[in-house]
């Protein structure tokens, strides 16, 4: 059968439906890696960042964003910007208790103690090919799929997607983790993805063409099991007004629109680096063919029910709601059902992040599911 082209930081308020005693709590969540946590980055005055330069430091960060996990109550946790998974600090492990068994690293570790399983998948440094490699020191960052013992994984994969270009300077490959879960529970099966996709002002066709490629996994896994319903969360970097949403939701008033392609085509080509303008490589002609020609139309799933979230990530530099659920039924006709969701403060309401209570500069999305038959 083929598918139809058609928190404990802040007061969170929750919506709910009925209750379903086989529901299950799914949340995304980037942690803000520590390499990117630099307080000049994010403020320019210089008694700003004296006065907040303690709220970045990895030690007030890492228990804030470990508590969140631990209060969220979640049976799947979807993780970007996860560091030190399978590493610590420098000097972390000597205050370990005699005999503690931390094979992980940190969050490996934390996560193993707070009863989850996990899978973590490490962004690789992209090297233009005329450039010497730049090693890092910085602990690999990356992404953790985990969940509680009520599922067992029946299937993974790790995917790299180009971030840029190989003309651009070196920089990091953009990754995704699926994983196909079997509920003890109900005996039914998801297919979940995580994602961390490309952040710059300038990427929005490599963005959409990230989409285009997510979207293309998830019809792949869909046929090897047609029983499973998808769900793909994230830091995606882009609001809902952007084109790759657009695509990810296919809006058909937009997608069967030709000016809405060629606006995206013409989107910005060049970028300056290290002070020399460089050409964006974009998608082929091929790619768009398939960008274009993909129907898979996944649904917003947060976005159902009740009051909508507008921001998820709020620094001086940026703000917005960037990260997102979507879902889709399984081929057989099964849908994950929203049953309820915490929903994130307004954006006047909030100061930026990470603050004296939040250690990441992004907002967890938390929600609850059910899985329903419905008639195709």
């Amino acid at each position: 059968m083929s598918v139809p082209c058609v928190l404990a930081l802040l007061p969170l308020l929750s919506i709910a439906m009925a209750s379903q005693p086989t529901s299950f709590r799914a949340m995304t969540f980037n942690v803000l890696a520590n390499e990117y946590a630099k307080v000049e980055w994010f403020f320019k005055d210089s008694a700003t960042v004296k006065s907040k330069a303690p709220h970045f430091y990895w030690n007030h960060r890492f228990p804030l964003n470990v508590n969140l996990v631990k209060d969220s109550g979640a049976d799947l946790l979807f993780l970007q910007e996860v560091d030190r998974y399978t590493s610590y600090p420098e000097g972390v492990k000597a205050f370990l208790p005699a005999g503690s068994d931390a094979p992980n690293g940190l969050w490996g570790n934390e996560l193993q103690n707070l009863s989850y399983d996990s899978i973590f998948m490490g962004r690789t440094r992209h090297v233009p090919a005329n450039e010497p490699p730049k090693p890092s020191t910085a602990p690999e960052e990356g992404l953790a799929t985990a969940w509680k013992p009520r599922f067992s994984v029946i299937h993974h994969e790790k995917v790299e997607m180009p971030e840029a270009t190989e003309h651009l300077t070196p920089t990091k490959m953009n990754v995704a983790i699926w994983t196909v879960l079997k509920d003890s529970v109900t005996g039914e099966r998801i297919i979940t993805g995580n994602t961390h996709l490309n952040h710059r002002n300038w990427g929005k066709t490599i963005r959409a063409h990230q989409i285009s490629l997510l979207k293309s996994k998830a019809h792949e896994l869909q046929h090897k099991f047609p029983s499973a319903p998808v769900i793909i969360s994230g830091d995606f970097n882009m609001r809902p007004d952007e084109p790759g949403y657009a695509i990810m939701i296919r809006d058909e008033s937009k997608v069967n629109s030709e000016a809405f392609w060629e606006d995206l085509k013409s989107h910005e080509s060049t970028v300056k680096a290290d002070g020399i303008t460089k050409e964006i490589e974009k998608p082929s002609s091929a790619d768009w063919d398939q960008i274009r020609k993909d129907c898979l139309q996944f649904i917003p799933a947060v976005d159902q029910l009740g009051q909508l979230d507008t921001v998820s990530h709020k620094t001086p530099n940026f703000q917005g709601l960037l990260d997102h659920m979507f879902t889709i039924p399984s081929l057989d006709g099964k849908k994950l059902v929203l049953q309820s969701k915490q929903v994130l403060p307004a954006i006047e309401d909030i100061g930026y992040y990470p603050d004296l209570t939040h250690g990441s500069d992004h907002l967890p999305r938390s929600a609850e599911f059910f899985i329903q038959s419905v008639d195709l």
